[in-house]
């Protein structure tokens, strides 16, 4: 290294960065540098951001960056594949209200995004002038935000640095502009040596603090709900670090809830119940979707109550002069024709109770169907294996983990999506058969029954529903507290397990829906759910780094198995091993009978969304946020093959009965079905 170090320098005014001219520093925060530049062959200006995280890394003399340790050089460019990503990701979007991406470069050992300028102001830049924005200013922000939000999050972008300075107010029309994505990041580490720098941590949600805790949609969520606190009330939310240890401690929240600030004759009654609804310490607890928070907030706002007053206003005048034509005798015929539209409404009740009878028999006539014979494994997946079909037809990415499902007798695969609906595909052919609509959010979890006639979905719309596989007809919805995103059926295909309230599972009887039982224990999130094959026992895997097994009939909880925070688990077919991925890239075998870790099984290079057991019990598939597929030997832990071919997160995988091929399903929107050669 070069003895001439300046931590942490900005590049110099006049300094020539390819075809860029660097004219000024234009910002900068914990994760890099920004810089007003100029274009010199087309002489126009630019936004160019510098990854340099700070702490972490140093410029040298001749301008290259550097980590400031080999301690500190796996995270640096851990950072800067995210910053290279997320910025990928971010050019191939056009959306009026997302900074423009114009170009993507590596240098000077570190990467640069070159962005669209144009004159304005940042959000930060108006509260220190005003204070306070208007209800009205507020609502002419609040959609286009969302609106990019939304985009982004479809792609699999998450944000993670929202606040008033990385919100860009065009001088033109004073249309905002979400900038600073690629600067996010959930790196534990980076988060803490940065915090002298962290002027922005009353955005900043607390699972951003937690090692263990995965971002999520709600991540950004909570950041616009605490720009949105600072823009009506004047002033920035309390620290979500203090917030919560003041809670711990048993003492009550420190941050005043914007409702109780008599802000409702200025300002929608929605808007500021949607407010304190993002700032909820627990990420469970507050919208999950931009789309279900939007909805929220904008469904009342004192235009449209204004515009409603003015519809009465004219609504009553109308009734005034219809009573007056009544009195002078010219409107008494249509008084007999008022009770018809009561009587049609009878009809459309009765219908409605009929048709969801006709369903409830539908429904209790296929659970009493036997559940179909265990398929014979008469053509084991061998290697090598290649890729047989493409399935694409989903209009979002494939959900992790419990969202891809094989019928029984293996001629149909199920598939769940983030675009809210679940496919259904002959696998023969490859053929698209039906779609299933229903779901107001993301689906997150499939299964189908014992007997093949029903498929069960979990959603992000709080509800399960149990579908008719031959006709595509939702049969009964049952309805929940919480997002359901994972579910099994019982082997007897008479009972559902699924995630409940409170970090809890439920265990539900589907003839009547009523609740057999509920298993408690775990303090996160649960991301799987998993019967034993012979049904006597339920598994839960959580992000509180353990998995509960629990015995079905009495509920008594049997073992914990400690690990890492825990994304997917499987039971092997004899029962006798439970094997579980996790956010360290690695996955592990449990004895279920001691509760012994038997064995860890190393190999992807990030989490591992999703794992399986091939029906003979002799291999073991993982699916990775690395984009690839491994297969092991689970008698001896060799890592026999990896499986490319995914271009993003492979989210969920499942073998057919009878073990002949398997099927895998990626955040890239395609289901891809695996066989031998």
């Amino acid at each position: 290294m070069s003895a001439n170090i300046n931590n942490r320098a900005p590049l110099p005014i006049g300094y020539h960065l390819h075809e860029y001219r660097i004219e000024s520093i234009f910002g900068e925060d914990h994760f890099g540098i920004a810089y007003l530049a100029l274009e010199t062959k087309s002489n126009y200006k630019v936004l160019i951001k510098e990854y340099f995280p700070c702490e972490m890394a140093i410029r040298m003399s001749d301008q290259r960056i550097e980590p400031s340790s080999d301690e500190e050089r796996e995270n640096y460019h851990i950072g800067l594949k995210k910053f290279l990503t997320d910025n990928h990701i971010l050019a191939q979007l056009n959306h009026r209200n997302l900074i423009r991406v114009l170009e993507l470069f590596e240098s000077h050992n570190t990467g640069y995004s070159v962005m669209k300028y144009e004159p304005g102001q940042t959000l930060a830049d108006l509260l220190e002038k005003k204070g306070m924005l208007t209800h009205s200013a507020v609502m002419k922000l609040l959609p286009q935000l969302l609106s990019a939000l939304t985009v982004a999050h479809k792609n699999g972008l998450l944000h993670l640095n929202i606040n008033p300075a990385n919100i860009y107010l065009r001088e033109k029309d004073q249309t905002p502009i979400l900038f600073n994505f690629g600067s996010s990041s959930s790196n534990y580490a980076l988060l803490l040596k940065c915090r002298s720098l962290m002027e922005n941590s009353s955005y900043t949600p607390f699972e951003q603090y937690e090692k263990e805790n995965i971002p999520e949609y709600c991540t950004d969520i909570y950041s616009l709900g605490a720009v949105l606190y600072h823009a009506i009330s004047g002033k920035p939310p309390i620290d979500a670090l203090k917030r919560k240890g003041l809670l711990l401690l048993g003492d009550p929240d420190p941050l005043v809830p914007i409702t109780t600030m008599r802000m409702d004759k200025h300002y929608s009654k929605n808007l500021l119940e949607g407010i304190d609804w993002a700032l909820a310490i627990n990420q469970r607890e507050r919208p999950q979707t931009i789309v279900q928070w939007g909805t929220f907030l904008l469904s009342q706002s004192p235009q449209r109550i204004f515009l409603l007053r003015q519809s009465l206003q004219r609504i009553m005048i109308v009734i005034v002069i219809i009573i007056a034509l009544i009195a002078a005798g010219l409107g008494l015929k249509y008084l007999f024709t008022a009770k018809k539209p009561a009587k049609d409404g009878n009809n459309i009740e009765n219908q409605l109770e009929t048709q969801e009878l006709k369903k409830k028999k539908i429904l209790l006539s296929l659970l009493k169907q036997a559940p179909h014979q265990t398929a014979t494994v008469v053509q084991a997946i061998t290697l090598p294996v290649q890729q047989i079909l493409s399935l694409e037809g989903h209009k979002a990415g494939i959900c992790v983990e419990a969202c891809l499902a094989f019928s029984p007798d293996g001629q149909l695969l199920a598939s769940a999506s983030w675009d809210h609906t679940i496919k259904i595909w002959d696998v023969n052919t490859g053929k698209l058969l039906r779609t299933l609509q229903g779901h107001q959010d993301l689906v997150l979890s499939i299964a189908f029954s014992p007997n093949g006639l029903l498929l069960a979905s979990g959603s992000a719309d709080k509800t399960i529903k149990l579908w008719d596989v031959n006709t595509g007809e939702s049969l009964q919805t049952l309805k929940e507290g919480t997002w359901i995103s994972s579910l099994a059926f019982s082997p007897d295909g008479q009972k559902l397990a699924a995630e409940g309230d409170d970090y809890s599972i439920k265990l539900l009887k589907l003839s009547n829906g009523s609740l057999l039982q509920t298993f408690i224990g775990h303090e996160n999130v649960i991301n799987s759910v998993k019967f034993s094959p012979d049904g006597l026992f339920l598994a839960a895997g959580s992000a509180d780094g353990n998995i509960k097994l629990w015995a079905v009939n009495s509920g008594h909880l049997l073992q914990t198995f400690r690990g890492h925070e825990i994304l997917s688990i499987a039971f092997s077919p004899d029962g006798l091993l439970l094997a579980s991925g996790d956010t360290a890239s690695q996955i592990k075998l449990w004895n279920v009978k001691t509760g012994k870790l038997e064995t860890t099984l190393k190999g992807h290079k990030n989490w591992v969304l999703s794992v399986t057991f091939s029906p003979d019990g002799h291999l073991l598939a993982s699916g990775s946020h690395d984009h690839t597929i491994k297969l092991w030997n689970i008698h001896n832990g060799k890592l026999l093959e990896t499986l490319t071919g995914h271009k993003n997160d492979v989210n969920s995988i499942a073998f057919s009965p009878d073990g002949s091929i398997f099927a895998s399903g990626s955040r890239d929107k395609t289901i891809k079905l695996w066989h031998h050669l």
